[in-house]
């Protein structure tokens, strides 16, 4: 079994995993949560990096990383810096190598999440709770959505706006999970991307842009097969796509 290092993305932290561990461990994994310095406006996506950095160099081998929606900004980082296991990109971002990347990363956004954002000082944002259930929660219900909303941190803007290209991807297994109803990307655009992007289909769960919360044991089983593919040597496994 694997050891796993789940990594949040924006207004997010360590408690959007409170469902989805039990379904990991479930399964016989370990799992290890942080908080990245999203509230702090100089925090760079390199400072979010030496956080996952810190987690994993106290696991005693190698860990798969799980990097969702501006987690996928992340873990490479992290990767190239520790050694890993591989990476799995959850309804993510994906870092830039070059300026072409990064125009083709913002036309994977939809644009009408932008118009949602609410100022929180300090280049920081929020989103109201009817925005919240729109853009992250949109499969849930609303208990789950009040949940995930009463728990968002102030996000800096910056880290998933701001050019910030990282040299490579690391030589490790890498594979991707969308929603087939995520209101965050543009689903054609951001699925084509993934393919080019780090040369495998992604795996489709139905719902939006929070599986770990509308269908956390459906996820954990398709990270489970994820890793065992991995585990056979395979980059990827185009069934799953």
């Amino acid at each position: 079994m694997a050891d796993f290092v789940l990594v949040h993305g924006g207004l997010a932290g360590a408690w959007c995993w409170a469902l989805f561990e039990p379904e990991l461990q479930r399964l016989g994994h370990g799992t290890h949560t942080l908080d990245l310095p999203i509230e702090d406006p100089a925090a760079t996506l390199d400072d979010y990096a030496a956080a996952v950095v810190a987690v994993m160099r106290g696991l005693e081998r190698p860990a798969w990383l799980i990097g969702h929606s501006m987690g996928g900004l992340v873990v490479p980082r992290a990767a190239l810096a520790q050694p890993s296991a591989g990476l799995i990109f959850l309804c993510a971002g994906f870092p830039p190598t070059s300026e072409a990347e990064h125009e083709e990363n913002q036309r994977t956004r939809n644009p009408a999440n932008e118009a949602h954002f609410i100022p929180a000082g300090e280049g920081r944002i929020l989103l109201s709770f009817e925005s919240a259930a729109h853009d992250f929660f949109n499969d849930c219900p609303p208990a789950l959505q009040r949940w995930g909303h009463e728990r968002f941190r102030p996000q800096a803007t910056a880290p998933f706006s701001d050019y910030a290209p990282i040299a490579r991807y690391p030589d490790v297994p890498m594979h991707a999970i969308v929603g087939s109803d995520d209101n965050i990307v543009l689903k054609a655009a951001h699925s084509e991307m993934i393919r080019r992007r780090i040369g495998v289909p992604p795996v489709e769960l139905p719902g939006g842009h929070c599986p770990f919360v509308a269908r956390p044991r459906a996820l954990a089983e398709v990270v489970h097969a994820l890793v065992g593919s991995a585990g056979a040597g395979d980059r990827g496994d185009p069934r799953l796509g």
